[in-house]
């Protein structure tokens, strides 16, 4: 029996369609497509003209390739993969116009040679040029995260193989009387350093050239345009995925904007996208401004922006001035730690990077390790280190325990170590040489222990124990450190700087060089130098900056384009250096390239001591086009301030630096005045001046010339020498620097001569010439009298008298290896690389010697002027090494 449920029921009738959907399935009529306005204006820009094609197998190539292959125009595609070519040809030529490819490399000066040989033989030349070249946003982004360093230098030689072609091509184009130059720049964002940063070689190099070019072209008939392509959305490895946070552009979008600017001649950029500090805004702080030329007034900024980006920024005003303001180092290391514990603040030579807050943690666990090696408030702790994170975490755990600190130049001599250990008192040694470490500790009754520091960094010292091992905290008067200077005579000098000395120094300094919180510096000269313990240790305690530790003054020029520091203090001799490598980089440039360069530089020497208007327009002229893209591919473009100093400066280096467009300004100091007295007021330095003196110091000259100064940044004393201190420091508090000098009416410094006979070389290091003239002269008894030179120079050379009856040609091996044994005994620095053997005798009656004998250097100077030059250009005699 059927249940109710079991009974079929009627089928439903089917539903009638409602009327919209009915509306919805009628076929509609399709209206005839309309040409879109771009391709009919590209077709009368481009149809049938020959348009040459860099880049033309990457991304955008290939569709901007497309898109002049349907206006009809006859393409060249020129790119380094052949295949991608073959296809971006056949997708081209689909069009009314025709596509050959050439594969060629931008970065080989040959390729482009070749090819442009070639294209002008076979095709006459071209009519228009799209500069493509350059790596793409996603191999390029990959690349940047494995060696971002040969990243910029691939995208710099990219850039000069561009201008190359351009500059190859431009001949036919004048004599045609017409074309179109349009310059590709893609702002990327590289990943590399452990941080975002804005870097594009290609953008203002190539808007460089424009500038300086196209106002002459444009009167040939010949266009120059640039387009801005913000960042171009292609697949994205693994490593580069914070780039999907941004908006992009597509490739066929890129395309079009470039074809835009073809059309109408002008500049494009995506203004969807919006600027460049905009993307930025979103993954990165913001940075200090680009420096710009002087004279020209920085653009004006939203101010709603600016508080929008500073707030972005941990480290602001408040904290900034709580560090500024604290007692001592120690408690600006702790506030600023704090207020920035997520930001890098060492990054070492092989990549690895400590934030504030692992530095801080660091120098904490290494304060309770100095402890528990017996160190306590008041003792000294010897570093034996080169530039490397390690020094920086030892030196900030004694610092904040109230020890005091001693740093010592790796180069030193073994003899002058041991004495400099037993001066110092020194109680433990921090070092990563273990043959010195086990020689000092042998000689060196005070010295307690030792503590390596290896691969793995400080190693025992940085254990798990206890991170606040006293519960002290140092006071202004306590000595924060020794560093030591090599005197006149005799032995080297400790001088004692208190936390509070060197505190107002950096205080001082920071109100006449206001550098913005989070600024990147270079550490490279030795830690046992007082300008570089400010510049790179102490100063960075304050500002929350981020410092990268070069291992040595040789390796500069190839860390700053990798670190594009906001400021620089450097030696002259690094100057004189990169002078000779800017020149000798400049004679493999392109001709007009170099030709404007070198024009630049030389109008800018020559504005540098007199002004003249016509010189000063040709000069603006040419700087932005030919300087600008040299301080960017030497790392310089975001320099905010530079800095000359700890030694005599020559006022050809600070014409060329002026020249080259660097704010540059000099720093005058010792040792005993925290390393810096009077320093430029930026952007008003004066050739031959100094600068005033800064805030809080006096400067005032004594009766015989010699440059007085007093303030609170000065020396509390020379360690266990009560006597020496009493004559450098008088009652009144004024240092006595031995320094002769005058004083402007503005307060600025002259120097004008050395009352100390003191030998300070183009690198700042100071050495005693008695000292070097003892070792010298014991080599051998045939060697009567020496007089080293070395003042402001590179190395130090000597000249040297044989005594009476040893005939007129003594052998020149013999006197060789004598300077060889006195070298052997000196410091790198120290040592004579050529000296010449004179044959006037040194005589009272000559005034080359005072009555005592002793050699007069500037009378020996100036009479042997000629015999010094030739020295220094390769003459003489050089030591004869084992």
């Amino acid at each position: 029996m059927r249940t109710p449920c079991d009974q079929e029921r009627p089928a439903p009738a089917p539903a009638r369609p409602a009327a919209a959907a009915l509306r919805r399935r009628r076929p509609r009529r399709r209206r005839p497509a309309r040409p879109d306005r771009l391709t009919t204006r590209l077709a009368v820009k481009v149809g049938g003209r020959r348009v040459v094609v860099t880049g033309a197998s990457g991304a955008i190539g290939r569709q901007l390739a497309v898109l002049l292959g349907q206006a009809g125009a006859d393409l060249v595609l020129l790119g380094r993969d052949r295949q991608a070519l073959a296809e971006t040809a056949r997708r081209a030529a689909g069009g009314t116009g025709t596509a050959v490819i050439h594969t060629a490399d931008l970065t080989v000066p040959a390729d482009i040679a070749r090819f442009t040989d070639r294209l002008t033989a076979e095709y006459g030349g071209a009519d228009i040029l799209v500069n493509n070249a350059g790596r793409s946003i996603r191999r390029g982004a990959a690349h940047a995260v494995e060696r971002p360093h040969d990243y910029r230098r691939t995208m710099a030689v990219n850039y000069f193989g561009a201008v190359d072609l351009t500059l190859r091509l431009l001949p036919g184009m004048r004599e045609r009387g017409h074309g179109h130059i349009v310059n590709v720049a893609t702002i990327g964002l590289q990943l590399g350093m452990g941080r975002f940063t804005a870097y594009n070689p290609s953008k203002a190099a190539l808007e460089a050239f424009g500038h300086s070019l196209a106002p002459e072209l444009r009167r040939e008939g010949i266009r120059v345009s640039t387009v801005h392509l913000p960042l171009v959305r292609t697949p994205m490895s693994a490593p580069t995925t914070a780039f999907a946070r941004l908006p992009a552009l597509h490739p066929h979008q890129a395309a079009r904007l470039i074809c835009t600017a073809l059309v109408t001649g002008r500049p494009r950029v995506s203004t969807r996208l919006g600027t460049l500090g905009e993307l930025l805004g979103v993954v990165a702080p913001p940075g200090p401004p680009r420096p710009r030329h002087p004279g020209v007034p920085l653009p004006a900024r939203n101010p709603r922006r600016r508080t929008r980006l500073r707030d972005r920024w941990p480290m602001n005003d408040t904290v900034f001035r709580q560090a500024l303001d604290s007692p001592t180092l120690a408690h600006a290391f702790d506030i600023t730690a704090r207020a920035l514990a997520g930001r890098p603040a060492l990054r070492a030579a092989d990549g690895r990077t400590y934030t504030w807050g692992a530095y801080r943690d660091a120098a904490r666990r290494c304060a309770a390790g100095l402890a528990r090696l017996g160190l306590r408030p008041g003792d000294t702790l010897g570093l034996l280190l080169g530039n490397r994170p390690e020094f920086h975490i030892a030196d900030a755990a004694a610092m904040t325990t109230g020890v005091t600190t001693c740093s010592l130049y790796p180069t030193s001599p073994q003899d002058e170590l041991r004495h400099l250990v037993d001066d110092s008192r020194t109680g433990v040694l921090v070092t990563d040489d273990p043959a010195r470490a086990e020689d000092l500790r042998r000689h060196c009754p005070g010295l307690r222990d030792v503590a390596l520091v290896t691969e793995d960094g400080l190693g025992p010292l940085t254990d798990a124990g206890d991170t606040d091992p006293y519960g002290h905290r140092p006071r202004p008067d306590d000595v924060l450190t020794v560093v030591y200077t090599s005197g006149t005579t005799g032995p080297a000098k400790g001088v004692e700087l208190t936390h509070g000395a060197v505190r107002a120094a950096g205080r001082a300094f920071l109100e006449r060089v206001p550098l913005p919180p989070g600024s990147r510096l270079v550490s490279y000269l030795p830690m046992a130098h007082i300008a570089e313990r400010c510049c790179s240790h102490y100063l960075p305690m304050v500002l929350g900056a981020d410092v990268t530790c070069c291992a040595g003054p040789e390796r500069l020029f190839s860390v700053l384009p990798a670190v594009r520091p906001h400021w620089l203090f450097s030696v002259p001799r690094m100057w004189e250096k990169l002078r000779t490598r800017l020149l000798a980089e400049l004679a493999a440039a392109p001709e007009e390239f170099r030709y404007g360069a070198l024009r630049a530089l030389e109008l800018g020497e020559a504005l540098a001591v007199t002004e003249d208007a016509a010189a000063r327009a040709e000069y603006e002229r040419l700087e932005p086009g030919h300087l600008a893209p040299v301080r960017n591919l030497l790392g310089l473009d975001e320099t905010r301030f530079v800095h000359v100093g700890a030694a005599p400066v020559a006022p050809a280096t600070m014409a060329f630096l002026r020249a080259l467009g660097l704010p540059v300004g000099e720093i005058w100091g010792m040792t005993e005045l925290c390393a810096a007295a009077c320093v430029t007021v930026p952007g008003q330095h004066r050739a031959g001046w100094i600068g005033p003196p800064l805030p809080g110091v006096e400067v005032r000259t004594a009766p015989d010339g010699e440059v007085l100064v007093r303030g609170p940044g000065s020396l509390r004393g020379y360690r266990g020498r009560p006597r020496e201190t009493a004559e450098v420091l008088d009652a009144e508090g004024w240092v006595h620097t031995g320094d002769l000098g005058e004083l402007a009416d503005d307060g600025a410094l002259r120097i004008t001569g050395r009352k100390k006979d003191l030998i300070v070389n183009a690198y700042g290091k100071n050495m005693a010439p008695a000292r070097i003239e003892a070792r010298i002269g014991h080599g051998d008894p045939l060697i009567d009298q020496v007089c080293v030179i070395g003042d402001g120079r590179p190395y130090n050379v000597a000249l040297i008298t044989l005594g009476v009856g040893t005939g007129a040609d003594p052998d020149p091996e013999r006197i060789r290896r004598a300077v060889a044994r006195g070298n052997r005994h000196l410091s790198r620095p120290e040592r004579v690389r050529r000296f010449a053997v004179v044959e006037d005798a040194w005589t009272p009656h000559s005034g080359l010697v005072t009555p005592t004998l002793k050699v007069r250097r500037r009378s020996i100077g100036r009479h042997y002027r000629d015999l010094i030059d030739t020295l220094y250009a390769g003459g003489g005699l050089t030591p004869l090494e084992d």
